[in-house]
Parts: structure tokens; C-alpha cells; sequence
């Protein structure tokens, strides 16, 4: 861990305007994986070759926003790998910037009091990545669409064994979130429609990611930990705290 930390990468955000690039069937989230196929490498399988470009996109009706960062401190490079994503549209915003990897960290936020905020996730293979963009770039243009984020995956992550650790889902080639918050009753007018969009996906993606989860039932635990991780983890479970005095999570029982 503290030679990753000590690495620096150039990293920022970039905010596209959201009209000139088109979320539909022709626009950005289409073209994304394209342009970032010889870095980000989206439609292309994890583990053909080394990664050096993450990206995280988020987008709204009118708003693209890409989190992109690139291991390394070669900024002819980092330009060269980040550039193309700088051609999808009207960039209105750009503060990429060569940073010590422990500066893009940030600490996590309270909700205001009475607010309530419902987050899923899953992860996507590669086969399926096309045909679930196209999906979310649909319902990012509808009326009223949920907080969505797509983020890439692979690289050093996907050369771990599934087995060596608990997070078991390392061949996956995308996780995608989907948030909704505010008020409560704006949430429950909210949630038939965010229901709706994952029996849409739910064809194209699978498991889930933890800390990506406002959730904790026994589906989703089974999600997160696929059955040989669990039972694995059952056995530590069981070996280290049999009274289960460790349940307030996503919940190994002994």
C-alpha cells in the first residue's frame, strides 16, 4: 500500500456541456468507450494488457462529467492518453493536474436532516458493455433520471485472484452506480422509475460492490460476495467471531 500512495497521477475533472454532446443513441456515452478503448479500454477484456487511464464518468440531462486519472508522472503522456477524452465535446471545465494519489481522496458527506439517499451497483462484463451503455445513455436523457455513474475497472485490480481476497468480482470490466436523494417523499416518487431501469439492466449486469450499497439484505449480500468467497469467508467468520459480534455490515454469518 505505501508504494501505491507514494505514486502521483495526473487527475481531474472534466465538465462537458451536456447539450453539445447528446447522451442519446449517437452521443458521448456511445463514443466514451472509443475514444478511451487504447486507455480506459472499455470494450476491450481487462486482462489483454495493462492499464494506465481510469475513468469515472457521471451525467445529468445537461451535464457530463468525467473523473479521469493516469498512473504516472509523465505528463506527455498523461496528455497523450487524456486528450481524446478532451475531443467528445465542449469541455467547460478542466483542472487535470499531476497529484500526490493520497490528495484525490475525499471525505465522505452527512446528508441534511430529513434527506435520504438510496445508492445500487453492479458490475458489468465485458460482452455486455455496449448494450448497457446504450441503455443508460437512454434513460440519462429522460425525464427525470437518477444520479448515474459508470466507472472503469481492470488493470491492477484484475490481475488479483478472485480467490485472494473478498472482493471477488476482478474480471469485470465496468461498475455502474445509480443514486437517488433528497427529501423523502421526492425519493418514494422517485424509486418506481429507478426500479424500472435496473429490471432493464439487470440482463447485463451482475454482483454488486459494497461500499456502493444503501442496502444490506440477504440478496445483496449474496451479490457482493459470490458463494465460494462467502463460504470462505464463513469459515473466518466463524473462526474469529462466532458470536457475530461484527454485524453491522453487509453482514458473514458464522
Amino acid at each position: 500500500m505505501a508504494d501505491v500512495l507514494k505514486k502521483e497521477r495526473a487527475v481531474g475533472d472534466k465538465n462537458i456541456n451536456g447539450d453539445d454532446t447528446r447522451l442519446g443513441r449517437r452521443g458521448l456515452l456511445h463514443r466514451l468507450p472509443l475514444t478511451c478503448s487504447g486507455g480506459a479500454g472499455w470494450p476491450t477484456s481487462a486482462v489483454t494488457r495493462p492499464r494506465r487511464v481510469a475513468v469515472w464518468c457521471q451525467y445529468s440531462r445537461l451535464r457530463f462529467d468525467l473523473n479521469v486519472s493516469f498512473d504516472g508522472d509523465d505528463a506527455a503522456l498523461a496528455a497523450q492518453a487524456i486528450d481524446p477524452v478532451r475531443q467528445l465535446g465542449t469541455v467547460i471545465d478542466d483542472d487535470v493536474a499531476l497529484r500526490p494519489y493520497a490528495d484525490t481522496l475525499v471525505d465522505g458527506m452527512a446528508l441534511p436532516p430529513g434527506f435520504q439517499l438510496i445508492t445500487r451497483s453492479a458490475f458489468v462484463d465485458t460482452d455486455h458493455v455496449l448494450e448497457l451503455l446504450r441503455i443508460l445513455a437512454e434513460v440519462g436523457v429522460s425525464e427525470h433520471p437518477p444520479f448515474i455513474a459508470v466507472r472503469s475497472l481492470g488493470g491492477a485490480v484484475s490481475r488479483v485472484a478472485a480467490d485472494a481476497t473478498a472482493y471477488a468480482h476482478r474480471q469485470a470490466e465496468l461498475l455502474v452506480i445509480t443514486t437517488i436523494a433528497g427529501p423523502v417523499p421526492v425519493v418514494e416518487a422517485a424509486r418506481p422509475a429507478l426500479d424500472a431501469l435496473w429490471e432493464r439492466i439487470r440482463p447485463h449486469v451482475t454482483g454488486a460492490y459494497a461500499n456502493f450499497l444503501t442496502s444490506a439484505t440477504e440478496e445483496d449480500v449474496a451479490a457482493i460476495y459470490p458463494p465460494h468467497t462467502y463460504q470462505r469467508l464463513a469459515v473466518l467468520k466463524r473462526r474469529y467471531d462466532p458470536g457475530n459480534l461484527f454485524a453491522g455490515n453487509h453482514n458473514v454469518r458464522p
